[in-house]
C-alpha cells in the first residue's frame, strides 16, 4: 500500500518551539499556540488522505518540504516558474518533521511513529510552497 498526498503551504513552526515555564521549582515544558495551530491546520488537511486501518508494518516515509522563495531568490528566479532549489537555511529539515509525523501518528497512518523504519526528509524552496508526503509499506 502507498498513499501519496500535497498538503498546500509551508509552515516556519518547528516541533523545537516549545515553552517552557517554572512551577514548583520544576521545569513544565507546553505547545507554543503557533504549534497547536500548526498541528490542527496538518489534521485537517491530512484527515482526508489517512488509510482505513493504520499500517501494521514497517513503513518508508518520503517528506519533501518546499518553502518560498526568499526575496532574493524571486529576483534571480523570476524567469523560471517552475524552478526548485536545495534550500539551505533554516529551519533545520528534522524539526519540520517532527509536528507532521506527531499528526500522522494521530491521525492514524499507521499505530506508532516507531514503525517508520526508513525517513526520507527533503528541504526546498519553489514558487508554491507545501508539503509533499508519500508513504509505503515495506517489507
Amino acid at each position: 500500500m502507498t498513499i501519496a498526498f500535497t498538503i498546500p503551504g509551508a509552515s516556519k513552526t518547528t516541533a523545537q518551539r516549545k515553552g517552557v515555564m517554572v512551577r514548583g521549582g520544576r521545569p513544565m515544558f507546553f505547545k507554543k499556540k503557533e504549534i497547536v495551530a500548526e498541528e490542527n491546520r496538518l489534521i485537517g488537511l491530512c484527515r482526508c488522505f489517512r488509510p482505513k486501518s493504520p499500517i501494521e508494518g514497517a513503513v518508508c516515509a518520503k517528506i519533501t518540504f518546499v518553502f518560498p522563495f526568499t526575496k532574493a531568490e524571486e529576483r534571480k528566479y523570476r524567469d523560471m516558474p517552475n524552478h526548485i532549489t536545495p534550500k539551505t537555511t533554516r529551519p533545520d529539515v528534522d524539526n519540520c518533521a517532527k509536528t507532521l509525523m506527531d499528526v500522522l501518528t494521530k491521525q492514524g497512518f499507521w499505530l506508532d511513529d516507531s514503525q517508520v523504519t526508513c525517513l526520507i526528509l527533503i528541504k526546498r524552496s519553489g514558487w508554491m510552497p507545501a508539503i509533499h508526503v508519500e508513504i509505503s509499506e515495506t517489507s
